[in-house]
């Protein structure tokens, strides 16, 4: 389940380069997904990355490797800095597709669950002033997204929690 596609040079191509240790940010014309031969299948811009021509290689479901943001259901700033640490948790720096710092290997179902988590979690603040993954450790507003939260059980809290943490390991690519 959830393979990986052993042609990661196909993804070279559209790989970002670093300066000065953070990420150039992807913009609306950032190829996110490519085919079998490295053709663009998805685009940062989009609110759906499909990932089912590189990925999926047992003709499993297609959903399993989509990633869909749901544009109209976030605050728009929030959601694009939530679809750039989305990017850079696949992508990874370059030449380290869905790698992390030393040895680690991140999985593609890993990086579609923390997003689902997320994407879910943040849609409290549409409609908000928040509008930064910096603002969420606010006392206030992670109350307001804790409060969201309290009709599910302790562990899809949890769930949640450690998805949004994961996306703190990108930190260091975003300005201050």
């Amino acid at each position: 389940m959830h393979s990986i596609s052993m042609d990661l040079s196909k993804f070279e191509q559209y790989a970002l380069p670093q300066s000065s240790g953070q990420f150039v940010m992807p913009n609306d014309k950032t190829v996110v997904s490519v085919d079998k031969n490295g053709n663009p299948v998805s685009y940062f811009g989009q609110g759906k990355w499909d990932y089912n021509a590189f990925f999926n290689l047992t003709n499993e479901v297609k959903s399993l490797y989509q990633i869909n943001f749901h544009p109209d259901k976030h605050n728009p700033k929030l959601l694009l800095e939530l679809k750039q640490r989305i990017y850079f948790l696949i992508w990874g720096a370059q030449g380290e597709l869905l790698s992390m710092e030393g040895e680690t290997f991140r999985k593609f179902s890993q990086c579609q669950v923390i997003q689902k988590k997320v994407n879910s979690s943040l849609r409290v603040f549409k409609g908000t002033a928040i509008d930064s993954f910096s603002l969420l450790s606010n006392e206030l507003v992670f109350n307001q997204l804790l409060h969201d939260s309290k009709n599910l059980s302790e562990k899809s809290v949890k769930i949640y929690l450690q998805s949004l943490s994961v996306l703190t390991q990108v930190n260091k690519h975003f300005p201050e």
